[in-house]
């Protein structure tokens, strides 16, 4: 059994979004902007997620940590 300290487990930090609305539309310039700021990325880095990945925000947050896009406060 492996065990590991709360400091390795910093890149698996999970955005919880409390949101109605789940998916990115990315013809609206305004939701690019309000979700690049409640996912904590670039514009640029969230465009490219939605186009690799989908447009599911959990999805997208998911695949911006594990590309380590997103950005992180400490």
């Amino acid at each position: 059994m492996a065990f590991c300290n709360l400091s390795q487990l910093s890149i698996v930090q999970k955005t919880y979004i409390d949101m109605k609305e789940t998916k990115i539309d990315l013809h609206n310039k305004e939701a690019i902007k309000e979700w690049s700021i409640k996912l904590n990325c670039e514009e640029k880095d969230l465009i490219h997620a939605v186009m690799v990945i989908g447009n599911s925000t959990q999805m997208v947050d998911d695949f911006l940590i594990l590309n380590r896009k997103k950005k992180v406060e400490y």
